[in-house]
């Protein structure tokens, strides 16, 4: 009988595209997002993969997408891949069965080393996203329990093998200092990331206290990041974006792409491509990486200028948006609104989008918190079924809904939470029609 992480193992290779090879970690960050998990809720962890079961997996993969590994998108948890001990012969298999099929590959960097990297050069296409978190020896060894003491030949040899990498890091200046995550990105902007991104740290209830920051650092990330941002070429994220409005404005270009030969600046808001008017980031990113040349009327500092943007055959223009909401979802929302009485659930981080987005039609927005988890957490992925009921479930009756529409990313294949429980509760308790959406 086949096992539930089994299962979803199936699910992750033929739905997301993701590679599994281990659920084992070499680092035990402080802000690890498994940590501090509530003890009902499932999630599974087998360890390392057996080589003939991946290779059986490996033909659920679409060669025409990208493929991830070491990243997690469901409830089997992924680990480091390289501390897999098949890692190079999985991945020269792969290479052998997908020869031009982009991988990205998700590492702490614990296990790179020169000799390994100059081997991953004769595997491309490939990059890597590299969770670098914190440069300093010291404090890699206190809050990463990394063993890696020194990560700056790490990113000299991605640099010169010439692997694409792009590197994220968890801010906790509240535990390490400004200074560290300044110079956590000020190193790795030398060696030539496509882009660096900042994550706010989030952590669950289940966390001690002195992890969770105050509410006041999050403003002050974000004055300290912009201000950071204007002193190095490398494109500076922050995550989860605090979006407001539609506005299709580059948070960020990379270098020698060809939105930057373009002349694409960060900053820049989109006006037109080709004389179509982007309404949302969304949009704008997937006109601009459209195959083939294309005529940019950009509005930069109050003044329109034209542009021309001319993609390769990869199709990326390497501009970079932060992600809102996709405008047909709006739309079927809105279609669906125009027919029965609607409420749509929302976290509380996407209200502000949905409400500007759904503004002028009749269509309810309950926004909930993500109280089964707790601590300060925002995120519908995160929601589950008894978080609606206890928020929400009263109002959807008091209101006479007629559908109600939940966040897909929510729910399993089979419209199960995290706590195991179905679409099909909510639905019974309330006695109204659900139906999922993703945006």
């Amino acid at each position: 009988m086949i096992k539930k992480w089994e299962q979803l193992i199936v699910e992750s290779y033929s739905r997301d595209n993701i590679l599994h090879l281990t659920s084992i970690c070499t680092q035990k960050c402080v802000f690890c997002s498994h940590r501090f998990n509530p003890p009902e809720i499932e999630v599974f962890s087998p360890g390392h993969l057996p080589l003939p079961f991946i290779k059986e997996m490996m033909d659920f993969l679409d060669p025409g997408r990208t493929v991830r590994t070491g990243e997690s998108v469901s409830r089997v948890i992924e680990g480091e891949p390289f501390c897999h001990p098949d890692f190079f012969e999985i991945i020269e298999l792969f290479r052998s069965c997908y020869p031009d099929t982009p991988l990205e590959i998700v590492t702490g960097g614990d296990r790179l080393d020169e000799d390994k990297i100059k081997r991953l050069a004769e595997l491309k296409p490939l990059s890597l996203k590299f969770s670098l978190n914190l440069v300093d020896p010291i404090l890699r060894g206190r809050f990463l329990s990394a063993k890696k003491e020194k990560i700056e030949p790490v990113l000299n040899s991605l640099q010169i093998e010439g692997i694409p990498y792009s590197v994220t890091a968890v801010a906790i200046p509240h535990l390490t200092g400004w200074e560290a995550l300044d110079k956590t990105i000020n190193l790795a902007s030398r060696y030539g990331p496509e882009d660096i991104t900042v994550y706010r740290p989030a952590f669950s209830g289940k966390a001690p206290g002195n992890l969770i920051p105050a509410p006041a650092q999050d403003e002050e990330l974000e004055k300290h990041l912009e201000a950071l941002s204007a002193q190095i070429k490398t494109p500076l994220l922050l995550e989860p974006a605090r979006l407001y409005d539609f506005i299709p404005r580059v948070v960020g270009v990379r270098e020698q792409s060809p939105a930057g030969k373009a002349g694409l600046q960060t900053g820049d808001v989109i006006v037109s491509v080709d004389g179509v008017k982007p309404w949302s980031r969304v949009e704008a990113h997937l006109a601009l990486n459209k195959a083939g040349g294309k005529r940019l009327l950009i509005q930069r500092a109050g003044k329109e200028k034209e542009l021309f943007l001319q993609n390769g055959s990869n199709s990326c223009s390497g501009a970079i948006f932060y992600r809102d909401i996709d405008f047909r979802i709006i739309e079927e929302i809105k279609e669906t609104g125009a027919r029965e009485k609607v409420g749509v659930v929302t976290s509380y981080g996407a209200f502000p989008l949905l409400q500007g987005g759904l503004s002028g039609s009749e269509i309810e927005l309950f926004p909930v918190a993500n109280r089964g988890f707790g601590g300060n957490l925002n995120s519908a992925g995160l929601l589950g079924v008894r978080d609606i009921l206890q928020q929400a479930g009263k109002a959807f009756v008091e209101k006479e809904l007629e559908k109600i529409i939940l966040p897909g990313v929510m729910f399993d294949r089979r419209g199960r939470d995290l706590w195991g429980l179905n679409i099909t509760e909510l639905e019974e308790r309330v006695g109204i029609p659900c139906l999922e959406f993703s945006g």
